[in-house]
């Protein structure tokens, strides 16, 4: 491969991949309740499968989310916009809403979290924090689908609660035919 073969290349993602890890994204956050709630015949838990869960499913919410937001940003970097460039400018209007966004985490006021936003924010994170919708212990507890991103941008701290269905949804929608 020579120079000018390299530099248009470009990267291709299958939407196959995309929509299983779509899939398991959602699934991860709807099993949770499932899965702390979860006994035998006798009404004991299952405490290896708590240890196991509480051991393996942040780590695979965390890497299933950093893979899809990876992913869109170059796959958007690279696909051209109405007006033939490439860049941000091609996400559908109605599906770029996934949460809330603080420029600064002592700023009361805030705004909306756009999916590019959203990305670079899961990409940029210096912290996950899962919100519960229920919790015991370490060990036993039911994930909320909401996940709270922290970082920092010009020395500035900044926070965003990602509302994990809508990003679901919108990278459903802005995958979809790219």
């Amino acid at each position: 491969m020579n120079e000018n073969e390299a530099a248009t290349e470009r990267y291709e993602w299958s939407e196959s991949r995309i929509w299983l890890d779509l899939y398991r994204l959602l699934a991860y956050f709807n099993a949770s309740p499932t899965l702390y709630h979860l006994k035998d015949d006798l009404g004991i838990e299952y405490q290896s499968i708590q240890n196991l869960r509480a051991s393996c499913e942040k780590a695979e919410i965390h890497e299933v989310l950093l893979k899809l937001a990876a992913g869109f940003r170059v796959q958007q970097d690279q696909q051209p916009n109405i007006d033939g460039q490439t860049g941000p400018s091609n996400v559908n209007p109605w599906h770029n809403d996934c949460g809330l966004f603080w420029k600064s985490v002592d700023a009361p006021a805030n705004e909306q979290l756009t999916l590019r936003e959203a990305c670079n924010k899961i990409i940029h994170a210096t912290a996950f924090e899962h919100v519960y919708a229920e919790q015991v212990d370490p060990l036993h507890y039911s994930l909320a689908p909401t996940t709270h991103l922290y970082g920092e941008r010009n020395d500035k701290e900044w926070k965003a609660e990602l509302d994990i269905l809508k990003f679901v949804d919108c990278l459903f929608y802005n995958y979809e035919g790219a």
